[in-house]
């Protein structure tokens, strides 16, 4: 490294001038060992150091500053810019002048080109040199594409770049389509388009999103675009003043980084990118938040999900896939909310029911019971049935009346079914032979149906909500729910005072006369079949014995006759 310094020094030194005094002439850079220096340090600075200044006319306590840092490691953030520039200005004369009469050879190409990347880094914070040790890396990699090799995201980001303009005419002057990070580079780097705030915020997520974007709308080829009658005009503009006039030769290709046609093109693809990420951009402008966090990932474009965090999705999904299979589905809210990675809550309020939605549809699972579809809301306590298909809460508003008929009677059926602590094997599979038979229901409607019951069987159950539920059945649903939910209670062959009260409550509810429980149990438990009653279909042929003493028993605390069904 010190060998290397010496180097530049000697070279600096050994600068040739035509005129030793005159500004735009005088090599800025040049070290002359003639003139007087003061030993400072290199943060040392005076009014000598102006805005483009030269070696020759630095006082000569600037000049020890400058001789300082440039025998130092050169990676201090807050020296003086002034001192970097002058340093710049002979790595540049070295370029433009030397590098293009071939008397710099390879290696010191490459270490020139390095140390400007290094000198980028280290002053990022200055525009201004950004800016233009930008350019000349730029250059650089134009003039020797052979050794030097850029990829689109190190091009200069002046819509004015070198690179980005002599690759962008070859494509087009080539016919070939524009590749997707060239379009990509277009659209960032352009005066006809401003990206808008969560483009910027969301860089990275952007750029992979409008790169997708331009291939889908494109078909996979990327946009061809016409070349136009405008030559190519290459430019650079040094640093130094005293290399004013460099000029690069001519080429005879178009010049399409004028057009506007294309550019339309792409802002409305940029500008569709952006609306994905409004919402995600938007929480990332929150205080404290981060893009770890499981808001944050719910609400990036479905297409980034796996890119962005691949880990969580992959947990949920092998124990989802593992739970449906071994379990049908049946978990505890617990034990899918510490996948959220969150606090579990006292109870669960609209703000979890969105999480545990948002988390859920990502990973294109399906839960019972939903709020929205299936009337009750889930708790803490309570355990959840997931499925890979059901009915989208977004598209609530599509479900069949034969799926709202059926839920209602799903929780009526059950209600009956426990009222003997017991739900016997005959009772599940007559409610599930109901969902599959009934030819109206879509099958996600069907899944959504059986996941609802296997919740209720593992529940407990009550009346909330039932009311509003019966209220919007006719009389004919009201009476074929009837036959049904007798044949419920004797699905098991026999019938309990528990299930007898419990018809009651039902028929109650139903506006039916629950005096006609006995004289129903009587007709409908000596039947052999249900044939199909409007849509809810049963071809089951149980053979029921009624218990004639449960009957008389409650004949005689009711005051009905079992044969008459009369009071």
């Amino acid at each position: 490294l010190q060998m290397l310094r010496l180097f530049f020094i000697y070279f600096l030194c050994r600068t040739q001038v035509s005129s030793y005094y005159n500004r735009t002439e005088t090599e800025a850079s040049l070290v002359d060992d003639s003139l007087p220096i003061i030993n400072k340090d290199q943060f040392f600075t005076d009014d000598s150091l102006d805005y483009w200044p030269k070696y020759i006319e630095l006082s000569p306590a600037a000049r020890g500053a400058y001789l300082s840092w440039l025998c130092s490691d050169r990676n201090h953030p807050e020296t003086p810019i002034g001192y970097v520039f002058i340093y710049f200005y002979g790595l540049e004369r070295r370029i433009l002048v030397d590098g293009t009469q071939g008397k710099v050879d390879d290696s010191e190409y490459i270490f020139i080109f390095n140390e400007l990347k290094r000198l980028r880094q280290v002053f990022n914070e200055n525009y201004a040199f950004h800016n233009y040790a930008s350019k000349l890396i730029d250059l650089m990699a134009y003039l020797n594409p052979n050794i030097i090799q850029l990829d689109y995201a190190e091009f200069s980001t002046k819509h004015d770049s070198i690179l980005f303009k002599y690759h962008l005419a070859k494509q087009v002057h080539e016919g070939n389509p524009i590749s997707p990070e060239l379009a990509l580079f277009w659209i960032n780097h352009t005066d006809e388009y401003n990206l808008r705030t969560p483009a910027k915020r969301c860089s990275e997520e952007f750029k992979t999103l409008f790169k997708n974007k331009y291939l889908e709308v494109t078909n996979g080829s990327g946009m061809i675009v016409k070349a136009n009658k405008t030559r190519l005009r290459l430019d650079y503009y040094p640093a130094s003043s005293t290399l004013r006039g460099f000029q690069l030769d001519p080429l005879d290709l178009p010049d399409p980084s004028i057009l506007k046609a294309p550019i339309k093109k792409l802002a409305m693809i940029a500008d569709q990118c952006t609306d994905e990420l409004e919402q995600y951009s938007r929480y990332l402008g929150r205080k404290d938040s981060s893009k770890e966090d499981l808001e944050a990932l719910l609400l990036l474009p479905k297409s980034l999900l796996s890119i962005q965090n691949p880990a969580l999705l992959d947990n949920l999904k092998n124990w989802a896939d593992t739970q449906i299979e071994q379990n049908q589905g049946l978990i505890s809210f617990k034990d899918l909310w510490t996948f959220t990675a969150k606090t579990l809550p006292e109870k669960v309020n609209k703000k979890e029911l969105d999480l545990l939605d948002n988390f859920l549809k990502i990973s294109n699972l399906y839960y019972a019971p939903h709020l929205k579809i299936h009337k009750i809301k889930p708790n803490i306590d309570s355990y959840l049935v997931i499925s890979h298909s059901g009915v989208d809460p977004r598209n609530e508003n599509s479900i069949s009346s034969n799926f709202s008929k059926l839920l209602l009677f799903i929780r009526l059926a059950v209600l009956i079914a426990q009222a003997d602590t017991v739900l016997h094997e005959k009772e599940r599979n007559l409610v599930n032979e109901l969902i599959d038979q009934d030819e109206k229901l879509y099958e996600n409607e069907k899944i959504s149906l059986q996941s609802f019951f296997l919740w209720c069987m593992n529940s407990p159950n009550n009346t909330a909500g039932l009311k509003q539920q019966i209220e919007t059945m006719n009389d004919s649903n009201k009476s074929h729910f009837r036959k049904i939910l007798i044949q419920i209670a004797l699905a098991d062959g026999k019938i309990e005072s528990a299930e007898i009260k419990q018809l009651e409550k039902i028929y109650t509810m139903l506006d039916l006369d629950k005096s006609l429980i006995p004289s129903d149990l009587h007709q409908y438990g000596t039947q052999k079949n249900i044939n199909k009653t409007s849509n809810i279909v049963t071809s089951l042929k149980p053979s029921f014995t009624l218990d004639y003493q449960v009957l008389a028993q409650h004949e005689s605390e009711t005051h009905l006759d079992i044969n008459t069904g009369m009071a």
